[in-house]
C-alpha cells in the first residue's frame, strides 16, 4: 500500500536561488510527456526569472528524454542541452 506521505518532487534552483518547483500528484509518475511539461514550465521560469542570460540545462539520470516524446519536446526547446 503506498504512503500517504510520499510526494514526488522536481526542483531546479542556481546559485541565486530557485527557480521552479513543481509537486506531482499522488500516485502519478513522471512520463515522457510529464518531463516535456516540465521542461516547457522550466523555460518559462528562466525566461522569466533570468532574462538575458544563456542558460545550458544538464540532464541528469533523466530517463524519459531517451523516448521519442521526451526527444521531439526536449529538441524543441531554445535552451542547450548538456
Amino acid at each position: 500500500m503506498p504512503s500517504a506521505a510520499k510526494v514526488m518532487g522536481t526542483v531546479f534552483l542556481d546559485a541565486e536561488g530557485l527557480i521552479l518547483a513543481e509537486f506531482l500528484e499522488p500516485g502519478q509518475t513522471i512520463t515522457a510527456a510529464c518531463y516535456v511539461q516540465t521542461l516547457h514550465k522550466l523555460h518559462c521560469a528562466l525566461r522569466d526569472k533570468r532574462p538575458g542570460r544563456n542558460i545550458i540545462i544538464l540532464h541528469n539520470n533523466a530517463r524519459p528524454h531517451i523516448g521519442s516524446n521526451g526527444k521531439d519536446g526536449v529538441g524543441s526547446s531554445s535552451t542547450p542541452l548538456l
